[in-house]
């Protein structure tokens, strides 16, 4: 069947199921392509956002290392404030619920590095309750001060000893507790800091205070007799209250310089396990997040690709509707023209009969 020989109402049907057919391409084109769009999107905003959470769980690490060194390094430090469980800090929250998982399902590539990464990360936290309980805050001066302060004590009392046997009218020796080298520790600054950060060596500071404090009463009482020329009771003095008390404070210095040699221990133990444990295992959990990051903006698409795919959807859509205008404006020509066409023909024909002559036919 000829274009000429269907009817008009046809004719018009098919040019407009012609029209509705483009005007459905066009809008099937346009809402994959933006659907498409939305997807990626989606994804890119997922994907950025996961990398934002690795690259903070990163720095976090980082800053969670620097607190437990200050404790080694910082002498005002002296309580490890950092969360010790690994499940509890921002990365394991974020490892041990729903928004790991989420990430595992968007990127299975990263799924292996997750579980790499669970060993060296519970082991950095362990290491760091390792390290507290090893950690004694310790002033690594300390035991050599203190067994700076015993020598001068022997120095102390040989000089008594030494004025007691030439007989001088003169000890020679600091007669005031508080001014002696030990006295000015014992109730200077230093000693005070000591003692706030150490409650064991408080405790020592209180013992040593009174024997300290008799044992420059007798050199004052030597002195006295020295000045009175009453060198055997001097030397009765020296034998029966100096000397005694003498080998008491020695005692508690001891004590002491032991104590703070111990604590330094602990200051160096918990120092080899944060270079052997704490170190090793941050390294390891920061290049697996590192790798993590990487494979991340790796797999996820990217902005580029996003304005490439809006930028050929929307050269698509303008191509067909560009091919539907002309096609629509041809379509209706063409049907203007079916429809045109015949009508002046028999308008002709009519005039033709009107005048008379009826030789003329239409097909």
């Amino acid at each position: 069947m000829s274009w000429k020989n269907i009817k008009l109402g046809h004719k018009i049907m098919i040019g407009i199921g012609i029209i509705l057919f483009m005007m459905l391409i066009v809008g099937g084109w346009s809402w994959l392509g933006i659907n498409q769009i939305v997807l990626d999107a989606h994804e890119m905003s997922d994907g950025n956002r996961l990398v934002g959470i690795l690259l903070q769980r990163e720095v976090d690490h980082l800053n969670w290392a620097a607190e437990v060194n200050k404790l080694l390094t910082d002498d005002n430090v002296t309580e490890l404030d950092v969360e010790t469980d690994p499940t509890r800090c921002g990365f394991g929250q974020w490892y041990y619920g729903d928004e790991r998982r989420e990430a595992e399902a968007m990127l299975p590539a990263l799924k292996g590095l997750l579980q790499e990464i669970e060993d060296p990360h519970t082991h950095l936290h362990e290491s760091a309750v390792r390290l507290e309980k090893a950690f004694s805050p310790a002033d690594p001066e300390l035991p050599a001060l203190l067994a700076s302060k015993e020598t001068d004590h022997l120095a102390w009392a040989e000089k008594v000893q030494s004025a007691i046997l030439t007989k001088s009218h003169d000890v020679g020796v600091q007669l005031d507790h508080t001014k002696c080298d030990l006295g000015k520790m014992l109730y200077g600054e230093h000693g005070q800091s000591i003692a706030r950060a150490d409650s064991v060596m408080a405790g020592l500071f209180e013992t040593i205070k009174a024997p300290h404090q008799h044992l420059h009463e007798t050199a004052t009482n030597i002195d006295a007799a020295l000045k009175a020329n009453s060198f055997d009771q001097a030397f009765e003095i020296y034998q029966s209250e100096t000397a005694p008390l003498l080998q008491q404070n020695r005692r508690l210095i001891t004590q002491m310089r032991q104590h703070a040699a111990g604590r330094l221990q602990g200051l160096v133990e918990a120092s080899h396990i944060y270079a052997t444990e704490t170190q090793p295992n941050l390294d390891k959990v920061q290049s697996l997040l590192a790798d993590l990051i990487r494979i991340t903006r790796d797999n996820v698409i990217s902005e580029e690709r996003v304005i490439q795919g809006a930028v050929a959807t929307r050269l698509a859509v303008m191509v067909i509707s560009t091919v539907a205008l002309i096609l629509g404006v041809l379509l209706a020509i063409f049907i203007a023209r079916s429809i045109t066409g015949p009508i002046l023909m028999a308008v002709k024909f009519a005039q033709l009969i009107a005048k008379g002559d009826l030789t003329d036919h239409l097909n």
